[in-house]
């Protein structure tokens, strides 16, 4: 189980993020509330996604993107507890554009995890796909927490 800082992880994420954030114009905020966290190999995130899946329809703005990524971040959460881990999982929430989502012309809010000998990846937590980051649209990150 490897375990990093936080201020490692968030030098690992800024690198992986570079020219994906939105430019001046726009607020951008990137915090992460723990002081380390585990870095799970990728047959690790794949198991734990399918014990904590919230894949499911959304509803309007009742149950849409926001609602299913603050649900998963909430469970990886649970799952750590559960797990008995001593540091929680490299996992959180990103809002910006995706290409698989509306083609990458609207915002959206999926989940991201830090994936060990992999970096970071992302999770469309409304049907459990897992993405690379070159996923993400250039100059249109806005939030990313852990």
């Amino acid at each position: 189980m490897k375990v990093i800082s936080k201020a490692t992880l968030f030098k690992a994420l800024k690198a992986e993020t570079r020219g994906k954030w939105v430019g001046a114009e726009r607020a951008k905020y990137a915090n992460f509330s723990d002081s380390r966290y585990f870095l799970p190999q990728p047959e690790q995130l794949a198991f734990m996604i399918s014990k904590i899946s919230c894949a499911g329809p959304s509803s309007g703005e009742v149950m849409d993107c926001d609602d299913h990524s603050f649900l998963f971040r909430g469970r990886v959460g649970r799952f750590g507890v559960t797990a008995g881990l001593t540091a929680p999982v490299a996992t959180g929430i990103i809002w910006g554009k995706f290409r698989w989502a509306q083609g990458g012309r609207e915002e959206h809010s999926c989940n991201w995890a830090f994936v060990a000998g992999e970096g970071l990846k992302l999770i469309e937590p409304q049907d459990d796909r897992v993405f690379s980051r070159d996923q993400i649209v250039d100059n249109s990150l806005v939030l990313m927490l852990a």
